[in-house]
């Protein structure tokens, strides 16, 4: 697949940006596919602190999400937790992050993961096209890739975009459903690592108490 080899010495780097609330077993099968995929040598995992298009709703504090990263993550080789957003004041702007990291670290080749729900709102995104400019993105269909294919198109329209989408199985779970089957009791252990469902767990993240918020 054209993207896939490396043809330079920099380090080809992904970046995975959300609000992984909470993070689960979806997560890590897309990015485990997008380093196989196009040969990353590393994840960066990028929570947010505050999301432009969420800002109103109901979110664990940043550092217990990073929390949950951190324990998803921590037995997987080369997966890193990047504190980048959750150290910045105010709303987490991903084209003012991607201009930091690329400046900051001019050895890497960044690429941006994305799941079909943030493509196809991407035009919407502040200063896309910088975000292209400092990144290739590599989008996760839910379904058939021909679906995504004018967004695709769309957003390779910037100069020098490069844009490639991610062939793996689809995995049919969301933040929002896990959220949701946790309120109902119904804890659907299977896609969450087990320490980061522990964690959940112990700091009533979705249970309506007051530590979670």
């Amino acid at each position: 697949m054209e993207g896939c080899e490396k043809q330079d010495n920099l380090i080809r780097t992904g970046i995975y940006g959300g609000n992984f609330n909470p993070i689960h077993n979806g997560h890590l099968r897309l990015a485990l596919e997008a380093m196989e995929q196009f040969a990353l040598e590393e994840v960066w995992f990028l929570p947010a602190a505050v999301q432009p298009f969420k800002q109103n709703l109901p979110v664990p504090d940043v550092r217990h999400r990073a929390a949950m990263i951190e324990l998803a993550i921590r037995d997987i080789p080369h997966f890193f937790l990047c504190d980048y957003e959750m150290n910045k004041p105010g709303i987490s702007y991903t084209f003012e992050t991607m201009q930091y990291l690329k400046e900051a670290c001019p050895e890497r080749k960044f690429f941006f993961l994305m799941g079909e729900d943030s493509a196809r709102s991407f035009l919407r995104w502040k200063h896309p096209e910088i975000i292209c400019s400092c990144a290739s993105l590599i989008i996760a269909p839910r379904g058939k890739k021909s679906g995504l294919a004018k967004e695709a198109a769309e957003i390779a329209a910037f100069p020098g975009a490069e844009v490639f989408l991610l062939d793996a199985p689809v995995y049919n779970i969301s933040s929002t459903e896990i959220r949701q089957r946790w309120e109902e009791e119904n804890f659907c252990s299977r896609h969450l690592n087990p320490d980061v469902r522990e964690y959940i767990s112990a700091h009533h993240l979705y249970d309506g108490k007051e530590e979670g918020t």
